[in-house]
């Protein structure tokens, strides 16, 4: 029976790894879709970015001055961490925005994953060269979002001290929830952006990686080869 069980779950995975796209082909605007979460109230200017090892692998495979030398030095950099950019704010009555500072954000914010609390990592205890690696990407936050970028607080999550979860796998079924105060969100994983897409035998029309089934005419997707 454990045998049967290992030999499934090894199935499941290659399956799962050949439906992934590759880095190059990955749109970045459809992963940071997935990735960015924003309250409906409309008072508030609440925002959590998601930013998983994938999004820097995606970006810098798309850079042909980044060598794959240089994004595995990245990814020993983030291992035992996730990274999440935060922004809460008030908006008044004409429109202007009172941002709360990173110590008030940070007594609000919670991550979940496989119904497993994450913890927030000290600043003071991360490796000086992640920090570094921040604080060169923080001018480009303040670049794409303008006076939200400049109040986009980055937050290291690492795991509990009883249960160990990480990294989250962005192209799992597992449970992935975030909190800012009032502000809940489950995450639908696995992300449809890095997965091939699927073609419906009907129309050939190509859908979501994550469907099974085409949603419009109900039959089996194929899955690219």
């Amino acid at each position: 029976m454990k045998s049967l069980f290992v030999s499934l779950f090894l199935i499941s995975l290659s399956t799962l790894i050949a439906q992934q796209k590759a880095y190059e082909n990955v749109s970045l605007d459809a992963l940071m879709v997935e990735t960015q979460f924003s309250s409906e109230d409309p008072d508030a200017m609440d925002m959590i970015w998601w930013i998983p090892f994938d999004f820097w692998a995606a970006s810098f495979s798309q850079d042909p001055s980044v060598s794959a030398a240089d994004i595995e030095v990245i990814e020993e950099l983030f291992e035992g961490y996730e990274l999440f950019a935060v922004i809460k704010g008030k908006i008044g009555y004409f429109g202007g925005v009172t941002y709360e500072p990173l110590p008030e954000i940070i007594e609000q914010f919670k991550v979940f994953y496989k119904d497993q609390p994450l913890l927030i990592k000290d600043p003071k205890e991360i490796e000086p060269d992640l920090m570094n690696f921040v604080a060169m990407i923080q001018p480009m936050m303040a670049n794409m979002f303008g006076d939200m970028g400049k109040n986009m607080h980055f937050i290291f999550m690492r795991n509990n001290n009883v249960t160990p979860v990480l990294p989250i796998d962005p192209l799992s079924k597992d449970t992935l929830r975030i909190e800012l105060g009032s502000f809940h969100r489950e995450v639908d994983l696995p992300l449809s952006s890095l997965l091939k897409e699927k073609m419906c035998p009907v129309d050939k029309q190509r859908l979501s990686g994550k469907w099974s089934y085409c949603p419009f005419h109900g039959r089996e997707l194929a899955g690219q080869k």
